[in-house]
């Protein structure tokens, strides 16, 4: 590090202290200007670098990275090397972050840093630069800034190829950016095209056209236009077209961009533009006509006699596909050729730029025709096809209604659409209820819901049935006929009881059933009628499929009390309802069940019972 430049130097003044401090301070401020002098003059001397000391840089900025100056917000941030279409000048040109400044070094926290713009640097770690240690000698050689990874250098020379650095292998490198404009750099090629048919031809004189044989995508040269090797729907006119797959040399660098550009030669001559046309797929030959073909008519092995010179519309038998055309001269239709009339030369030749690839930049693109897909211009509104671009998806298609049908699309997922079957309505029949659901659904004309609904069951009395009470057995009751109303008592002081079941019907469909047992009480004398304590017993159905023994159940559940004396005070010949607590039964069961009186209630008169019932319910 430099020693420090000494800004001002104090000489003793009078009235100072005669002390050795300051008698040495005017010589040693000297002596430390004098010092730092020397040693930028020895860096000035031996100095292998220049360094920009601490540069503003982007967080993301490691040492090792190649960087670039963003003006915008005034940082060095990772040089990545690309790109960029001016719309005003209407062409491609360098990105900004293609301009290199140099390699990040050091980094003193996250916003600062040395940068080495230019120079040798020594013993250096360019993991960062290369993606390996570099103290390798494999990794010895010339770099170039990367187009994939910002920051990074590349020793494949990628399309817009920046020149960085050249690392030496021993962990030195001679860091010398090169930010020339790339756009202009090209490579001029030339290729001997073959020339001949891929396949034989028929014979064929003057004024008639060329008609294949035999075709073989197999051999070098050139195929029928409409071949399915040549991907199909040729241009326009287009017949003959070049055999690309089988000049490997040539197909590595198709196409050439632009495809315009491109120039050929036939025996040293130019060729007329409007003979051949180019494309992204290979080259086209627009005329089939004897002697104009990419082919030699002296050598080129045919089959067959050939057909008559005459220019008449009939056609020989043995060449029933002939038209008349153009051959040439006299000259040319006697086998007079510009150059070796038995070797037919072709030459293309093109100058394609470095940059201008068709992995680096797209020259035009466009929907397909009736694609939902809209290309624009970056106001958002009018239809481009170059330039800088916007691309989207129109999805305000139009909506017709009233198709049938059950499968529908249900979602999206990556690019599949799943689909899956639907209801397409229901409309209710006999003893069936359809509900729509409110907002979710519709009734059409003809009455069916679509949407969302509630499907029940719509069976009389299929929500409750009520039953009767078999009575079996009394135990100290009486039965009284009270003006010749027939009544079963409990008499007072006295504990008593009486037993009754109930078959429950095997054809029952309430989900999750409950039975609850209700009486009509008559109270003989006014007051409050007491609780009358209750139990059942549940016969379970036996299977009807197989002889599995069902045990006998020996003893009541009890359960809450009966109990009258809920509705509180009551007159005299005078009844009330009152049910019991409710419990769970199921279809083809038999259920028993106890009514008692207790003779320790205060109730002082006869409780008489006037009618008894269940009713089954739906618990769910």
């Amino acid at each position: 590090m430099v020693t420090p430049w000494v800004a001002q130097v104090n000489p003793v003044i009078d009235g100072e202290e005669v002390r050795a401090r300051t008698t040495n301070r005017y010589p040693d401020q000297l002596k430390a200007r004098t010092q730092h002098l020397k040693e930028r003059l020895d860096l000035a001397q031996e100095g292998e670098a220049l360094y920009l000391r601490g540069a503003a840089m982007s967080s993301d900025v490691s040492p090792g990275f190649f960087v670039y100056w963003d003006a915008s917000v005034e940082e060095y941030k990772p040089a990545l090397a690309a790109l960029k279409y001016d719309s005003i000048l209407g062409a491609w040109g360098m990105a900004e972050s293609s301009y290199v400044f140099g390699i990040a070094v050091s980094k003193a926290g996250t916003t600062r840093g040395d940068i080495l713009s230019i120079g040798f640097l020594r013993d250096f770690d360019f993991t960062n630069s290369i993606g390996v240690p570099g103290t390798d000698a494999a990794d010895a050689g010339a770099y170039y800034l990367s187009g994939t990874t910002p920051g990074k250098a590349t020793k494949q020379k990628p399309d817009v190829g920046i020149y960085v650095m050249f690392l030496r292998g021993d962990g030195s490198a001679l860091i010398q950016p090169s930010p020339r404009n790339v756009i202009e750099d090209h490579v001029h090629y030339k290729f001997d095209l073959f020339s001949s048919p891929s396949g034989t031809v028929k014979c064929t004189d003057p004024h008639n056209r060329y008609e294949f044989d035999v075709v073989d995508p197999n051999v070098p040269g050139w195929l029928p236009a409409d071949h399915a090797s040549l991907g199909g729907s040729p241009p326009v006119g287009a017949v003959f077209g070049y055999n690309l797959s089988k000049h490997p040399a040539l197909a590595a660098i198709w196409p050439p961009l632009p495809a315009d550009g491109a120039y050929m030669e036939m025996d040293g001559k130019g060729v007329d533009a409007g003979a051949y046309l180019i494309d992204y797929r290979t080259i086209w030959w627009m005329n089939d006509c004897y002697g104009k073909a990419p082919w030699s008519p002296e050598i080129v092995p045919c089959v067959g006699e050939p057909s008559s010179s005459s220019s008449s519309s009939s056609s020989s038998s043995s060449h029933p596909i002939y038209r008349a055309c153009n051959s040439g001269s006299l000259l040319e239709q006697m086998g007079y050729q510009r150059g070796d009339p038995f070797n037919r030369s072709l030459v293309l030749w093109f100058a394609k730029m470095t940059a201008k690839t068709d992995s680096s930049a797209v020259t035009r693109l466009r929907p397909l025709s009736g694609s939902p897909v809209r290309i624009v211009g970056c106001d958002g509104l009018s239809p481009a096809e170059t330039g800088d671009l916007q691309i989207g998806v129109d999805l305000s298609l139009s909506m017709e209604s009233g198709e049938g049908g059950f499968q529908v699309l249900k979602r999206i997922s990556d690019t599949k659409f799943y689909r899956g079957p639907v209801m397409e309505g229901a409309k209710s029949g006999t003893n069936i209820e359809i509900t729509p659901v409110a907002g979710a659904s519709e009734v059409d004309a003809q009455g069916f819901v679509k949407g969302k609904m509630i499907i029940s069951a719509r069976i009389p009395g299929g929500d409750l049935q009520e039953g009767q009470i078999t009575l079996v057995a009394l135990d100290r009751m009486r039965e009284e006929n009270v003006n010749d109303v027939f009544i079963l008592i409990f008499p007072a002081a006295i504990n008593s009881s009486f037993r009754g079941k109930i078959d429950v019907a095997e054809s029952l469909s309430i989900v999750d059933p409950r039975m609850e047992l209700w009486f009509w009480i008559l109270a003989r004398t006014a007051g409050v009628l007491p609780q009358l304590p209750f139990g059942y017993r549940r016969l379970v159905k036996p299977s009807p499929t197989d002889c599995t023994p069902v045990s006998l159940s020996l003893t009541d559940i009890d359960l809450d009390p009966v109990n009258p004396g809920a509705c509180s005070f009551v007159s005299a010949n005078h009844y009330v309802k009152a049910a019991g607590e409710s419990f769970a039964v199921a279809a083809g069961d038999q259920i028993q069940f106890n009514l008692r009186r207790l003779a320790s209630d205060v109730y002082a008169g006869d409780v008489g019972i006037l009618r008894m019932g269940c009713r089954i319910f739906s618990g769910a």
